[in-house]
């Protein structure tokens, strides 16, 4: 039998594009044996989210998964949790997204002038993978 891999996925809610592909995505990998999947918005009751279930989502997943396309501050504050509890991390971008890019790039020239260790695609020897896609159905 396939060990069960719990993957998290955060992201900014405004994105409706990426949001529904990252959903979908989400949707479809978790009907797969082996695999299961969390979206921040699946952890809602009474349309209220608490960050301790987030939190706990994050704990309880091999994998944090999130979309960087733009920096969200609820996004950006999971990663560094997930960064911190040493998930592996899945960095998810749309790199047709000019204001995107410009932001990502200051995050690179910011980890390459600290004492970071998030250079090169590692960060903080949790493993990580990166996806990009140059538009079509992931634009905004």
């Amino acid at each position: 039998m396939l060990e069960d891999h719990a993957i998290f996925f955060a992201y900014p809610q405004s994105a409706h594009q990426r949001r529904e592909a990252i959903v979908a995505a989400s949707s479809d990998i978790g009907g797969n044996p082996g695999f299961s999947c969390t979206t921040w918005e699946s952890l809602r009751g009474s349309g209220r989210l608490l960050i301790s279930k987030v939190i706990s989502a994050i704990d309880d997943a091999d994998v944090f998964a999130c979309d960087l396309t733009r920096f969200n501050e609820n996004v950006l504050f999971e990663l560094g949790y997930a960064m911190g509890a040493r998930k592996s991390i899945w960095i998810l971008r749309d790199v047709s997204d000019v204001v995107g890019n410009h932001e990502w790039k200051s995050f690179k020239r910011f980890c390459q002038n600290s004492d970071n260790d998030v250079q090169s695609g590692a960060i903080w020897g949790s493993e990580t993978a990166f996806a990009e896609s140059d538009g079509g159905p992931l634009d905004d």
